[in-house]
């Protein structure tokens, strides 16, 4: 589509810069770091999906608590979910060695991984349909609020993507000019993918498969053999390690042990889809609870499920099929992706006007004058097929991704067409398995597959058809581009662009390397000394608060200058531990700590459960057995230190079962310990006497 032009210096001078890919590829690395850093500083507070199911920052919690211990020498905590995939944070791990907790190295991490990600998938697209197309879908993957709503937060999807692109783009050279080091290195990013978030596994029998097939089409068995032995190879070098701990702490062998939970719920008629009360049935059959017991309890069930009832399960997965292939859609995000913290219905937005933008650059950067009778039908075709598309039925949403299938297959790159349609297809796959169609996790993973394939539905008829109507001699594919530049300019800037990327690429594997080392010295220096695996964040608590030390400090918060409790008041329902759950209206004054807290400013609310807006700004803060709401602001100086929650249960405002085992509680003071290991109310801070909190 690009070509030159003698009318336009301006026109002339940008297609030389989109020819140059290395170029090209760091520009938008730069642009999608400088986007996300511009989010970070307007959005300085973890939100967005990871606020579901009344777990405030959710998982975001046990990856960094776990990252956190990992840095200190301590390795994963046996209570933060130790035989989840371990992947991330080691990698978070690997910063606090270095900074000690912070939530500014989260964004650090999310925002260079996020360059390098569209970076990539420039890179893909170039290999795959033709530069523009790869660099609009690049392009929109730095601004896609889907995406961009990740910044700050504490998940595994932004580095699982890099890793899976990563791989992607291995594997196209790998086919393409059979390097063994390409084969093994897609592989070993493979790994890495799955241990940071397991929804492309099934990317590597795809691959192992396809290299078969094409060894034997070549009549080169013996080669393919080697190939796929060294992809292998490279994905069993990082995979390998996790699955013999995973079998010698917990008899296990499996990436992540919620996949047994996530499969029986699956096969299971009553589930349907993953749920906490699936932990129900293991608690009613006695099954103790731990990591071991419960996997093959819940494996030995779906596979009994799966047994007695197939056709069920198929069903299932057949319906999470459907579904996801028309996931990428203005009606299927809004009707599945509802939820406004999840950014998913903002970005189809975003992705219709940024398309309509981005076709009129197109229009103006093709090979004739704008106003050509091939150029003006060119804009009028491809405006008609984004229209077309944006009022398709959420049914039918996946007939886009198909027409891009097959456009692209007729432009004539079939090999590289059929590695990204297959991954594709392997990575939806890898979802349905567990039935989540819907799952916006997934769709951060595959969003960029489906966009690549969306522009080639639009530009690659539009480009054919426009040129048989106009009656215009027809280009080698609508795939095709055009030789680069051979000045000495361009193979300069080219040399120099690819030698700054590679000077990245070696300088943060450099510092992960050391960074690693430096962990694994901790490690081996905490290793002779017992009982250093903590249970609370960086600080031994003892046996807690005594019922006597309990009734002190609320007695203390009758009187001046705190006065948040009635003085007249002295039979406090003080909660004491033990398996029962507290009941709402009991006193919790129990020391604890946090890393991580979500605020809610004034008027806003969580997505779920559905707390009324309120006119005072909230900080939520996850403890270890309760969901901690407290008015206004937490100093950020009370993270990383021991602290006195005192706060009082109250009822949920929305009935949910999976809520039940988490109570809330109304935050009255948070009350820091000294260094010798008293209450320090002169540091304390309280909820507003006015405020509804202390009423």
């Amino acid at each position: 589509m690009i070509a030159s032009d003698s009318n336009g210096l301006l026109r002339n001078g940008m297609r030389r810069l989109l020819r140059n890919q290395w170029f090209v590829a760091l520009a938008i690395f730069v642009t999608a770091i400088v986007v996300r850093w511009e989010f970070h500083l307007w959005n300085p507070h973890p939100t967005g999906f990871f606020i579901y199911h009344g777990s405030p920052i959710s998982d975001g919690s046990s990856y960094t608590f776990k990252a956190i211990n990992i840095a200190k020498g301590y390795g994963i905590p046996p209570t933060q979910q130790p035989a989840i995939r371990p992947f991330y944070s080691i990698v978070l791990a690997c910063i606090y060695t270095w900074t000690g907790f912070s939530l500014g190295a989260v964004s650090a991490l999310n925002i260079v991984i996020g360059g390098a990600t569209a970076a990539l998938i420039y890179l893909c697209g170039a290999l795959v349909f033709n530069r523009l197309c790869a660099f609009g879908a690049a392009l929109y993957f730095a601004i896609d609020p889907t995406q961009l709503i990740q910044t700050p937060q504490a998940g595994t999807e932004p580095l699982g993507l890099l890793f899976f692109v990563g791989s992607v783009y291995a594997a196209l050279l790998a086919f393409k000019n059979r390097q063994a080091g390409m084969f093994f290195l897609s592989g070993l990013l493979i790994g890495l993918s799955n241990l940071t978030r397991t929804l492309t596994v099934f990317t590597l029998p795809f691959y192992i498969a396809l290299i078969l097939l094409v060894g034997w089409r070549e009549r080169t068995p013996k080669a393919a053999g080697i190939r796929a032995l060294l992809m292998l190879f490279g994905f069993f070098c990082v995979m390998l390690p996790w699955l013999i701990r995973q079998e010698r702490l917990y008899g296990i062998v499996s990436l992540s042990d919620n996949i047994g939970e996530a499969i029986y719920a699956a096969t299971s008629p009553l589930y349907k889809q993953w749920t906490p009360a699936v932990r129900k049935d293991a608690d009613a059959a006695g099954i103790p609870n731990t990591v071991g017991d419960r996997y093959r309890y819940f494996i030995d069930r779906a596979v009994e499920n799966v047994k007695t009832n197939p056709s069920f399960y198929l069903r299932n997965v057949g319906s999470a099929l459907w579904e996801y292939a028309n996931t990428f859609g203005p009606g299927s995000r809004a009707k599945w992706y509802a939820n406004l913290f999840s950014s998913a219905a903002q970005g189809q937005r975003v992705f219709l006007f940024y398309l309509l933008a981005f076709t009129f650059l197109v229009w103006l950067l093709r090979r004739d004058r704008p106003f050509a009778p091939s150029n003006l039908l060119f804009l009028l075709i491809s405006i008609g097929l984004v229209a077309l598309y944006q009022i398709l039925p959420p049914w039918a949403t996946f007939v886009p991704v198909l027409s891009g299938v097959v456009f692209t297959w007729r432009a004539g790159r079939r090999m590289p067409n059929l590695i990204l349609a297959g991954t594709l297809l392997a990575a939806v796959l890898g979802s349905a398995v567990f039935a989540n169609p819907v799952l916006f996790r997934a769709i951060l993973m595959t969003d960029w597959l489906f966009v690549l394939y969306f522009l080639a539905a639009v530009w690659f008829p539009a480009e054919t058809l426009s040129r048989r109507l106009a009656g215009a001699p027809e280009q080698a594919g609508a795939a095709g581009t055009e030789e680069d530049e051979t000045s000495s300019f361009q193979n300069a800037l080219s040399l120099l662009s690819r030698r700054s990327c590679l000077l990245l690429v070696i300088v943060t594997v450099g510092f992960f390397l050391v960074s690693g080392a430096r962990l694994i010295a901790l490690s081996v220096s905490q290793r002779g000394e017992k009982g250093k695996t903590q249970s609370s964040p960086g600080w031994s608590f003892g046996r807690g608060l005594t019922t006597p030390q309990k009734v002190s400090i609320l007695q203390r918060l009758q009187r001046p200058p705190f006065s948040i409790l009635p003085e007249d008041y002295w039979q406090f329902p003080i909660y004491q531990g033990g398996k029962d759950l507290p009941k709402s209206g009991d006193y919790i004054v129990e020391i604890e700590g946090f890393y991580y807290d979500h605020y809610v400013p004034p008027g806003e609310t969580l997505p779920y459960p559905k707390l009324g807006p309120k006119p005072y700004a909230r900080t939520v803060v996850r403890l270890s057995r309760f969901e901690f709401f407290f008015a206004e602001e937490i100093p950020a100086s009370f993270a990383d230190r021991p602290l006195v929650f005192i706060g009082v249960v109250v009822p949920q405002e929305v009935e949910d079962p999976e809520q039940a085992l988490r109570p809330l509680v109304r935050g009255l003071a948070i009350v820091p310990l000294g260094r010798n290991g008293r209450p320090d109310f002169a540091h304390a801070v309280c909820a507003p006497p006015a405020c509804e909190f202390t009423r």
